[in-house]
């Protein structure tokens, strides 16, 4: 194989097809081509109305303006310009453009070809875009607009169009300040008749926003996005406004265990937990017998010691706290069962997820806060809580007004309940929340929607 060569193609010569192609036609050899240079002004045009679609009775006058630099083509030393009013609410105009890089050395060029003696004669011209404008109206009075109804707005609307393509800086300036604060005094009077063209608008208007929602269906929706309980907004007690119910389910509660707490109140001995707020409420309700007031205080037990065991990652807003994993439950969460720990997780946390963000962290924060004002019959004081979660005062202040209620300071019964006096309530941190009607939650501010200026 190796001792074979390839035979050279022949040179200058190329074989033909022995396949005719599928399509091609038999069309002259040659065909004579010539280029049309003295040309007057009025050439062809190559016009585009992209957007746009002309009714066949649309004429256009055409207006020529000298360039500023001068050629020996009038195709190129004049600018021409097509405008066209017959439309009753819309102004035509059709300009001149360059191409889309700019390049102004791109020319364009009609050939009409002539089969009978084979000559293709190339003629140049223009490409012209035309676009439309809305016709704009000045009637000097009530009388001048109905003797000038038809004549006044196409005349003024081409006497602009012309300014503003073919006049100076500060006319074409002049003629735009016009258009903008352009106010007529007969439509702005209270019940005077829109004409078409406004009706229309307004009826487009009108049909664009009929499904847009109201002010207070996007502020309902934005709050009910926040992370905090969702409250009830049609409640009549404050009670109702966070019921146990909601705030712990009626699963979670039932699987709770109170009857150890019951049986050493009972026998007097002394219960502790790792929490000061619910050490310090179980005896109460012991004795009040209060069995679905501490099955939750014992839920609220769970979600405060559950919130111990996560473990943080980062720093500020970009923080996130780390669920602890199965293995870890025993250690860390000891003496809880693992179906209510298990409940917890899926509640507070997204689904797959091993972590908790900013949203879902103050969630589980405000549905403790929650918890600690249903518990306390809606005016608690937050002092316990507070260490009990180690917020500072701003925090805990701030998560409490998102549950609608506000901290204040302790009354004098309270303060003589805790023994101190109102500078030392004031500087151990103790204040009270309280939730009252009408429920006051902060607005959320809406994207777009501003108040009135101070």
């Amino acid at each position: 194989m190796s001792d074979k060569k390839r035979k050279r193609e022949s040179q200058g010569k190329s074989e033909r097809p022995h396949k005719k192609i599928a399509g091609s036609t038999t069309g002259p050899d040659t065909v004579n081509v010539s280029l049309l240079q003295d040309v007057n002004e009025w050439t062809p045009l190559l016009a585009s109305t992209p957007g746009l679609i002309l009714r066949p009775e649309i004429s256009f006058k055409p207006y020529t303006k000298s360039r500023p630099q001068k050629s020996r083509s009038s195709i190129t030393s004049k600018e021409i310009l097509l405008h066209s009013s017959n439309h009753p609410k819309l102004d035509y105009v059709g300009q001149e453009t360059e191409t889309e890089n700019g390049d102004s050395f791109i020319k364009h060029y009609v050939g009409v070809y002539d089969p009978s003696d084979e000559t293709l004669q190339l003629v140049p011209a223009r490409k012209v875009i035309i676009r439309s404008t809305l016709k704009t109206t000045a009637p000097t009075s009530p009388v001048a607009e109905e003797e000038d109804n038809k004549s006044v707005p196409n005349y003024v609307s081409a006497r602009n169009t012309l300014g503003l393509t073919f006049g100076t800086k500060k006319s074409q300036k002049a003629i735009r300040s016009l258009t903008e604060n352009n106010i007529v005094p007969t439509k702005s009077k209270p019940g005077a008749a829109l004409d078409p063209l406004a009706s229309a608008i307004m009826d487009s208007m009108a049909a664009s926003i009929a499904d847009m929602p109201s002010r207070e269906t996007m502020q309902a929706e934005a709050t009910s996005n926040k992370p905090i309980p969702k409250p009830n907004l049609e409640a009549e007690k404050p009670a109702e406004v966070y019921t146990l119910d909601d705030l712990v389910g009626l699963q979670a509660l039932r699987s709770m265990q109170v009857k150890e707490w019951i049986d050493k109140e009972n026998d007097g001995e002394e219960i502790t937990t790792r929490s000061r707020f619910v050490s310090a409420r179980i005896a109460r309700m012991v004795k009040a017998e209060e069995v679905k007031e501490l099955k939750a205080l014992k839920y609220l037990l769970l979600l405060i010691e559950w919130y111990w065991a996560l473990t943080k990652t980062g720093q500020g807003s970009s923080a996130t706290l780390n669920v602890p994993e199965k293995e870890q439950w025993g250690t860390v969460l000891p003496g809880w069962d693992n179906a209510a720990i298990a409940a917890v997780e899926r509640r507070f946390t997204e689904r797959g997820e091993r972590t908790l963000n900013k949203w879902h962290t103050n969630l589980l924060l405000t549905h403790i806060l929650a918890l600690a004002l249903a518990i306390d019959n809606c005016n608690v004081d937050v002092h316990d809580i507070r260490e009990d979660l180690h917020l500072d005062n701003k925090e805990i202040s701030t998560l409490y007004k998102e549950l609608g209620a506000p901290l204040s300071a302790p009354s004098e019964t309270h303060l003589k309940k805790l023994q101190l006096s109102k500078s030392d309530a004031q500087k151990s941190g103790h204040r009270v929340a309280s939730l009252k009607l009408p429920l006051k939650l902060p607005k959320v501010r809406i994207a777009g929607a501003r108040g009135p200026r101070r």
